[in-house]
């Protein structure tokens, strides 16, 4: 090999040697479920880790001849064994959220149970993001609602029969970013437009996915009309990373020689949601057709998915 490929070849291991580096660390949260009482969970995160049990990267956790701890809860059928960590480490994960679970035992008082970091320690925020909530024990981590940012906060309280729940955030998936709209047929500002022909357009979300339950439909005519609860009427298709809408005429067909008009938004999964600026505000004019004059239309499908 010359010196130049060789200097060249060290200098790739080394670039992904930091990068490994990068997105392996630890961070320890303290429990404090009385008053003089305390206990050190440590998360990781590193390669070849799993969401189970691994040698020599998680530590298990006994429960104490006084019965009173913390831990990490376990389900690893592989390892039936141990059911409890004190350190849980997991892998590399940057498309989605990795959550440690961390539950007390043999405390029975009604007072509130306390977690506590130190901020500065928490991993660079080039890696991601950690937040910190509360769920019932019963319970899964999907019905945590409110995260607090464990960069600004450095303690944080949690109920009796309730786990502290701690989740991160990769950087490669933080979404600041809103849903899209596009792919609208007819398209905006068209006249003579059929009066059967229904309303599409698509919506798009990247990272997250769009939140159908808060897309806002607003459907209108020019005569001052407005169309109650429109978004009921709207069928929605899946498309690869969004839905297409199909909205019937409410009444079979559109009024003649009239401008529909129609405004949406939406919001997508993130939390907090990531929602649009502004509404996109569509519209178009349909044709004339004689009295008693409706004939059969047979068009060919529109394709899913009208976005570039």
């Amino acid at each position: 090999m010359s010196k130049g490929k060789f200097i060249v070849a060290v200098a790739a291991l080394t670039l992904l040697s930091g990068l490994a580096l990068a997105q392996s660390w630890t961070f320890m949260v303290t429990l404090e479920p009385e008053v003089g009482a305390s206990h050190n969970l440590t998360m990781a995160v590193t390669a070849g880790a799993t969401d189970g049990y691994d040698d020599y990267l998680d530590v298990p956790y006994f429960t104490p001849p006084d019965g009173k701890g913390a831990f990490f809860p376990l389900d690893d059928p592989v390892h039936p064994a141990y059911t409890k960590l004190s350190t849980d480490a997991r892998g590399i994960e940057t498309t989605d959220y990795t959550y440690w679970v961390m539950r007390t035992e043999g405390y029975y008082g009604l007072d509130p149970r306390i977690a506590v970091w130190v901020i500065d320690d928490l991993p660079d925020s080039t890696v991601g993001f950690f937040h910190i909530g509360s769920k019932l024990v019963s319970h899964s981590v999907d019905s945590v609602s409110d995260w607090v940012d464990m960069a600004t906060a450095d303690t944080f309280e949690f109920g009796p029969g309730e786990d502290a729940v701690v989740r991160f955030t990769p950087i490669d998936m933080v979404d600041e970013e809103p849903p899209y709209i596009c792919g609208f047929i007819p398209v905006n500002g068209a006249s003579g437009v059929e009066n059967d022909v229904n309303i599409n357009f698509d919506i798009y979300d990247n990272i997250r996915g769009v939140d159908l339950s808060a897309v806002d439909f607003t459907l209108w005519y020019d005569t001052g009309d407005t169309i109650e609860d429109a978004v009921d009427l709207i069928s929605w298709t899946p498309l690869v990373g969004g839905y297409r809408a199909t909205l019937a005429p409410p009444d079979g067909y559109w009024p003649d020689t009239t401008g529909i008009f129609y405004s949406v938004s939406a919001c997508d999964l993130a939390t907090p949601p990531n929602c649009m600026g502004s509404d996109s505000v569509i519209g178009f004019t349909t044709t004339e057709v004689p009295p008693g004059y409706r004939p059969a239309v047979f068009r060919e499908p529109q394709p899913a998915g009208g976005c570039d």
